[in-house]
C-alpha cells in the first residue's frame, strides 16, 4: 500500500528508517501495518482544519533510529502512533491550537519548528514543550 490516505503516503511515516521500510516491502509485509489508522485519521482531520499541507519530520521509528535521534526510551514513535510535523503555511502555534481541537490526539509536544502529536491510550491529554 503506497497511500495511507488521500493526503499521506506510507513512506512519509518512515523518514529515517527507509531501509526498514524497504525490508518490509521486499518481504511482502505491508509497512502500513506499523502505523495506527487512528493517527492517520487525526492527521487528515488536522489537514482539513488548516487547509494546508502537513510535512512529517518523523513517524515510525525503529529502536535503533529512536536511540540515534535521542528519542524517549518508550517513545510513541516506536509503536507507530506518533508523528512530528510542521506546515510551511501555518505557524507552529496555530498548528498546535488546531491539533488541540482534534480529540483523536492525546499527546502534544510543542517545539519552535515542529509539533509532536500522538494517539496514546489515555483519557487525558499529555502536553509538553521542547527547549
Amino acid at each position: 500500500m503506497e497511500n495511507l490516505s488521500s493526503n499521506f503516503k506510507t513512506k512519509e511515516l518512515f523518514i529515517g528508517v527507509e531501509d526498514f521500510y524497504q525490508t518490509l516491502k521486499s518481504g511482502n509485509i505491508d509497512p502500513a501495518w506499523y502505523i495506527s489508522p487512528l493517527l492517520i485519521a487525526g492527521l487528515e482531520k488536522l489537514r482539513a482544519e488548516i487547509s494546508a499541507p502537513i510535512i512529517i519530520n518523523s513517524g515510525f521509528r525503529t529502536p535503533e533510529h529512536n536511540f540515534a535521534v535521542g528519542g524517549a526510551k518508550n517513545s510513541m514513535h516506536l509503536y507507530g502512533i506518533a508523528v512530528d510535523i510542521y506546515s510551511p503555511d501555518v505557524h507552529i502555534s496555530d498548528l498546535y491550537d488546531s491539533a488541540k481541537g482534534i480529540e483523536i490526539f492525546k499527546g502534544f509536544g510543542k517545539a519552535k519548528t515542529f509539533l509532536h502529536l500522538d494517539v496514546r491510550n489515555s483519557l487525558d491529554n499529555v502536553e509538553w514543550t521542547y527547549d
